[in-house]
């Protein structure tokens, strides 16, 4: 059980009635009207079995039915009221590049941009994203076609390990789509919400500054 679970006194194996521990569960629609209900059991196996009845009936066990907006696609999925935006982004989309550090609203491993601002994943809820724009690493570029950004971060070796790269560059993306030309100052601000163990500071600055075509 994480800091969340504990503080709002929820937890996922419930769900399971007992039979598996540190699980996850989903609903999505299946042929017929029905919900499938799949769980993740992190310790042992997967199980899938379907639940009769519509979508809408069968899911009050399991979660709320909400629509979230990711990077420009409609995603409709179940969720349980105390779930954040990473959980669901990670376990329910396998949408990966928002990590979990910290878990508490420090690190920035976690940043997506909502609404084009930068926002800590781990500490927002997922039933609350409905009808917001959200955006994740994944929807600014892949390995085929490169933000420039993630082409900067290459070019001035701007991350080792690679845990805090996803986060740092979804907040300079916010910056920048604010502000095409910022200075020095003004990117060290924006990035300072987010945490390179590294020591790649200087190179990220550099980076960004790359991007936007200003000297740092």
């Amino acid at each position: 059980m994480n800091r969340r679970d504990f503080l709002i006194g929820a937890g996922v194996g419930a769900v399971a009635a007992g039979a598996v521990v540190a699980g996850v569960a989903e609903l999505t629609l299946a042929p017929g009207g029905g919900t499938t209900k799949t769980v993740t059991n992190t310790v042992t196996t997967t199980t899938t079995t379907t639940v009769t009845g519509t979508g809408a009936a069968a899911a009050p066990a399991l979660g709320k039915l909400v629509t979230l907006s990711v990077n420009g696609v409609d995603r409709p999925v179940y969720v349980q009221n105390n779930w954040s935006l990473l959980r669901v982004l990670r376990d329910q989309f396998q949408l990966y590049a928002a990590k979990e550090g910290c878990d508490r609203g420090e690190c920035g491993s976690c940043t997506v941009i909502v609404d084009g601002k930068n926002i800590y994943s781990c500490q927002v809820l997922a039933v609350e994203m409905q009808g917001r724009a959200i955006t994740t690493l994944e929807g600014i570029g892949n390995s085929a076609t490169l933000h420039p950004l993630q082409t900067a971060w290459i070019k001035h070796q701007a991350t080792e390990c690679g845990a805090c790269a996803p986060g740092m560059i979804m907040s300079a993306k916010a910056l920048l789509d604010k502000n095409a030309k910022p200075t020095a100052a003004q990117i060290r601000e924006a990035l300072a919400g987010n945490m390179c163990v590294c020591g790649q500071h200087l190179s990220i600055v550099e980076a960004v500054a790359d991007v936007a075509g200003v000297t740092v």
